[in-house]
């Protein structure tokens, strides 16, 4: 398995991560709501220290999947990057920029061909290219 693969393997993972997190999100908000109405109904002292303490941590649950939901990217905008990341390697590879000069030299070839049958406009072309 090379890094690409693992990397685009990840992509559906941190994607269903993303959604998990929404989902614990919207529960815990819903149940934060319901302790919080809770403490405010509530008489017995007990009880209501009981509540207190769980809609503190229903509140951080809220506030940290929350957060989750919205800070990991989407499986669209991880690939992406990834895609960015590749295009970049082959850029700056040194076989893709010798493979990118020759391309160019066959091209400028080819247009010198076309030169002699079209006229002298296409060998200007060619000769604008090669500067």
């Amino acid at each position: 398995m090379t890094i690409l693969s693992i990397f685009l393997w990840l992509a559906d993972i941190v994607s269903a991560v993303k959604s998990i997190s929404l989902v614990l999100a919207i529960v815990a908000a819903v149940f934060f709501l319901g302790f919080l109405v809770t403490v405010f109904s509530i008489t017995n002292s007990e009880k209501q220290e009981f509540a207190k303490t769980y809609t503190r941590k229903l509140f951080a649950a809220t506030i940290v999947f929350g957060l989750l939901a919205l800070i990991i990217p989407s499986k669209s905008t991880i690939y992406m990057i990834i895609g960015v990341e590749v295009a970049n390697s082959v850029v700056t590879n040194e076989y893709s920029k010798e493979i990118m000069l020759e391309l160019k030299s066959v091209v400028i070839d080819k247009i010198k061909e076309t030169s002699v049958k079209d006229g002298l406009s296409a060998a200007k072309d060619a000769k604008s290219l090669t500067q």
